[in-house]
Formats: structure tokens, sequence, C-alpha cells
């Protein structure tokens, strides 16, 4: 099952995301409430973010595991037993800007290591040569998605449906 990201209405107070099943032709509306009050609404991100992972990370069927993380090291969400160190998450930041250590020493993801097979100002992509799962990392303005695609899951849907997120997310000035 892929989704559908579509933008619906945004307001100062609000973030609203629909997305929508072709396949069953329902629409499943996801909001997230943003305090407004500060000007650093995202360190303290609602528990819906949670519905992000589930909904639309793991329920599409091409996601094993997946997480929402701040560019400061921050956990957002993450699906349930997969915790990544706030070294990994920023080694991930520095490696959107210098990635040769992810090349060189691979991407740390929820204690595992994947190869590094791209990066570039938005996206690294990492995969295991042994079992063929892989890892995707997205880089928002204020936080990462990162997903991991093992047994069943289809690298090329989890990768559609990790940066049609991200470019979603990115679009909200996330």
């Amino acid at each position: 099952m892929l989704y559908h990201l579509c933008p619906a209405d945004i307001d100062v107070t609000r973030v609203r995301c629909v997305l929508m099943k072709p396949e069953e032709w329902r629409y499943i509306a996801i909001t997230a409430d943003m305090d407004s009050s500060t000007d650093d609404a995202k360190n303290e991100m609602p528990s819906s973010w949670n519905e992000y992972i589930n909904t639309v990370m793991l329920e599409s069927g091409y996601v094993s595991k997946g997480a929402i993380y701040g560019i400061d090291g921050k956990k957002w969400a993450t699906s349930q037993g997969f915790e990544l160190s706030k070294d990994d998450i920023m080694t991930l930041v520095r490696g959107f800007t210098d990635p040769i250590k992810l090349y060189t020493d691979g991407i740390r993801i929820g204690g595992r290591t994947f190869t590094c097979t791209r990066s570039d100002s938005g996206l690294i992509v990492g995969r295991e040569s042994s079992a063929g799962h892989g890892c995707i990392v997205y880089r928002c303005n204020k936080c990462l998605v990162i997903a991991v695609h093992e047994d069943g899951a289809h690298p090329g849907g989890c990768h559609v449906t990790i940066t049609k997120l991200g470019d979603y997310l990115r679009d909200q000035g996330i």
C-alpha cells in the first residue's frame, strides 16, 4: 500500500496532512498541534507525531521501522523498540554536508550499520549487503525522517514513502 500526501488547510497553529489510499478511496487525516506562542515550537513536539510513524510509515507496508528526530538530536517519535543515540543522529546531520564519515564508517541506525550508497544535501540511503535490508534518511528543515526496510518491504516503496513525507514536512517549514 502506498499513501499519497496531499496538502490540506494549513494555518499558523496546525499542521494537517491528508493521506489517501487509492485502492480504498478513503482519507485519513493526521493533525499535529504546534505551539505557535514560541519561536522554538519544535522542542516540544506533540505526541501525535507518532501518528506519522504508525499511519504514514509503518502501515504503508514499505517501512519496517521509523523515527523522526530533531536536527538537534531530540526524539520526536519512533516506532516501538527503534531508538537512535544522539551521536548517531548528529553524525547523520553532519553527513548531509560532509558524507565522508558515512561512506567510510557506514550509517549507524538502531544499533545496525548500513553501507552508505547515496548521500546528498537532502537524502541519505544505505543498505546491508548480507540481507538486502536498507535505510533512508530524509533531512527536513527542523528534523530527520528515518526509515528502515527489512524482509518483505520493497526498497523503492520505502524510498517513495519517506521522500513524500519528507517533502511534505519540508514544505510546511518543519
